[in-house]
């Protein structure tokens, strides 16, 4: 494998490219007039006329096109749906169809292509996101596809003002994959591949598969894990983040100042009460100016996360060192069981060292049986933890982080940064249950 200075050279190489573009001044900054150019009156030739005239109907016929939606639609599922304007919807149902006819209004230049896929769930009015049956719930920044102050802000500023936010939270709701009627649990025991990462980027994303993380602080507020500097790159079907150093920090709160840059998965993921959950994916991780001998200085991480009971089943990788953790949080909002055997809260950790070199990708999986209640945590193909007599797990999202774990010193605050980050890769994942 190449030496970790290597990849690190890259890395500083690829930051400064990035910067010497942003910085060039633009050749021809002092040769914009100040004036506008006089402008000649079009000439309309005898041609011009003719495939006007010629046009017409055609163009006609596009429009119709554009304003009219006809479609016969084939595939499981039900809706129903009415719309006054574009900004009044009421949408109720859950369908996945293939389509045939018009497109209808297009809303922003694409090819209006006379077939396709159409998938929709659940209900999108004010009053249906409120309802009590839904089936989770965590906080989203609503800047999660814009820009935040600290983007925008110099270097100086954005030092003063990583330890606070005032944007305000959105409750999102998490979806599931199909089951049973009523049931609400997936029953399949099909592969379903979980992807999407281009709409971290996308300010409009067609469907949003991730978003940033965050929770909201007992202040008022909200916490977001978004490193404002960090680089993101999604490529053959993976995400790559690179963001160095780390800059984010909490004196307070142990798992703000943990979690520097995080995305939570959009839909969430439950086994069966009589089967299993199965998640594999690929990471790879490349520690930065980093500790080597102390995994928990920084690294990458992956979880499964149930943000109502405050249960996260996570991998840590970094350059050398990968950790399987078991725990129990309280996350806001989470509504953990008290034990007369136990603790309420905890975090157990098993480390694994010299099974990995900087930025080698490995192949992870997550398997827990519900009904025998075991977990096990598994790498390259052999396993590297088993859990048994674990608690129920219900309802979870996917998470994709790059944290530390280093404690808060009372007095002082925070000591998480100290100029080291790391560049993480995700992909391959994929979930499936099966029922026992």
């Amino acid at each position: 494998m190449r030496p970790i200075a290597e990849h690190a050279h890259r890395f500083a190489a690829a930051f400064a490219l990035v910067a010497s573009l942003c910085a060039a001044p633009l050749g021809h900054a002092g040769k914009i007039p100040l004036e506008e150019p006089p402008q000649r009156a079009p000439v309309s030739s005898a041609a011009d006329k003719a495939w006007k005239v010629l046009m017409y109907v055609p163009d006609r016929v596009f429009d119709l096109f554009d304003v009219v939606r006809f479609q016969v639609r084939a595939g499981p599922g039900w809706a129903l749906g009415a719309r006054i304007t574009r900004s009044a919807p009421l949408f109720l149902g859950d369908y996945r169809a293939t389509w045939i006819g018009l497109p209808g209004p297009r809303g922003r230049p694409k090819l209006p292509l006379p077939f396709g896929i159409a998938t929709a769930r659940a209900p999108t009015t004010a009053a249906a996101r409120s309802a009590p049956w839904r089936t989770s719930t965590c906080w989203a920044s609503t800047s999660a596809s814009t820009p935040s102050s600290s983007q925008t802000s110099s270097r100086a500023s954005r030092a003063s003002t990583s330890r606070t936010t005032t944007t305000e939270p959105r409750s999102v709701r998490y979806t599931r994959l199909p089951g049973r009627p009523g049931e609400g649990v997936a029953m399949s025991s099909e592969w379903t591949v979980v992807g999407g990462f281009g709409c971290v980027i996308s300010a409009e994303p067609t469907e949003r598969a991730w978003i940033a993380a965050g929770f909201p602080m007992a202040s008022g507020g909200f916490w977001p894990f978004r490193e404002p500097d960090a680089v993101v790159i999604v490529q053959n079907d993976r995400l790559r983040v690179a963001a160095v150093p780390f800059t984010r920090s909490h004196d307070e709160v142990q798992f703000f100042d943990n979690a520097k840059h995080m995305y939570f998965s959009t839909r969430t993921f439950e086994a069966p009460r009589d089967g299993r959950l199965t998640v594999e994916w690929e990471m790879s991780a490349l520690v930065v100016s980093g500790r080597d001998d102390d995994l928990y200085d920084g690294f990458v991480s992956f979880h499964l996360m149930d943000l109502a009971a405050g249960v996260a089943i996570d991998v840590f990788a970094a350059n050398r060192t990968v950790a399987t953790v078991y725990a129990r949080l309280p996350f806001p909002g989470a509504n953990a069981p008290r034990s007369e055997t136990g603790p309420r809260y905890f975090s157990l950790f098993d480390e694994f060292r010299g099974v990995s070199e900087p930025g080698q990708l490995h192949r992870y999986a997550l398997v827990y049986d519900r009904a025998a209640a075991t977990l096990e945590w598994r790498m390259d193909g052999r396993t590297l933890k088993r859990e048994t007599s674990v608690p129920d797990l219900g309802s979870s999202v996917i998470a994709l982080g790059m944290m530390t774990e280093k404690d808060i010193v009372p007095g002082k605050g925070s000591v998480s940064c100290h100029g080291q980050g790391a560049v993480a890769t995700w992909g391959g994942i994929r979930v499936r249950t099966e029922a026992g």
